[in-house]
């Protein structure tokens, strides 16, 4: 149940606040208690260049494209490669909503598989089973199309500091932060944004800048940030001058929210 009438009956006063703010900014009865569902985003750089601008921070050093259809339709791997992999996504209804999707895949070496649902947002991705892939794993628009999320070489889960925020859920955002990892003379600019889908990228919060001789920031909120429902919303990553090769990482976790009036609703088909 929400907590709108009595903060104090959760052990966390921001949870209450969260609800309440969902309530009088959007009209919505929404629950951390009833999804029960934390929600830790994360994602490193390990070659993060000047001439890159601001790029979410991410293995695969780029921002990603957000579709307007369900285009991501395939994941492919590299030579070897015969594992099970989960990936989680959002695919686009006919109102343009964005449905969560959890489906796993057997790659086929370096042959792209067709996903069975393809996908409009593709944002996290983790090998199954005892069996590490040799990677990069990689889901992508079309076949051998532009990759979007990647297990990198050597690793068993992506790297992607992104996401997106279903039709019926709200992100509790409690921390944020960000790190450079390895000392390049460099300072680098963070910034915590979100969009809708097909829309403009805003901040949620003041810019931060790291350098060697401050590395890493924290962010605990006392007064939680509200991703909305239906929302794209990641951390991007800009060096400031001329250093090339900057290794960064950053993250952002909280609690899901869900709206109370959906949550038997039956997932819409996608568009």
């Amino acid at each position: 149940m929400p907590y709108l009438d009595a903060y104090t009956s959760s052990s966390d006063f921001r949870v209450g606040f969260a609800e309440a703010t969902i309530s009088n900014t959007y009209g919505t009865i929404a629950s951390v208690e009833t999804k029960s569902k934390l929600l830790d985003k994360f994602g490193t750089n390990v070659d993060l260049d000047a001439a890159d601008g601001a790029v979410v921070v991410s293995s695969l050093g780029t921002n990603v494209a957000r579709p307007t259809t369900n285009s991501i339709t395939h994941i492919v791997g590299a030579s070897g490669d015969t594992v099970d992999v989960q990936c989680e996504g959002h695919y686009l209804d006919a109102s343009g909503n964005l449905i969560f999707h959890v489906q796993t895949q057997t790659l086929t070496e370096d042959t792209p598989v067709a996903l069975d649902q393809p996908l409009a947002r593709s944002s996290r991705l983790k090998v199954l089973g005892s069996t590490a892939a040799t990677g990069p794993v990689q889901t992508t628009i079309g076949s051998g199309g532009t990759a979007v999320c990647e297990v990198p070489a050597g690793d068993n889960q992506s790297q992607k500091c992104e996401t997106s925020i279903s039709y019926r859920d709200y992100w509790v955002i409690l921390n944020f932060g960000a790190a450079i990892l390895v000392r390049k003379s460099a300072e680098v600019l963070f910034r915590l944004e979100v969009a809708s889908p097909g829309g403009l990228w805003y901040p949620l919060t003041r810019d931060w800048v790291l350098t060697d001789a401050n590395p890493r920031a924290e962010f605990p909120q006392q007064t939680p940030i509200i991703v909305p429902a239906n929302s794209d919303v990641r951390i991007t990553s800009d060096v400031e001058g001329s250093t090339n090769d900057v290794q960064v990482t950053a993250h952002m976790d909280g609690y899901l929210a869900i709206d109370l009036d959906l949550v038997d609703a039956d997932d819409p088909a996608p568009a």
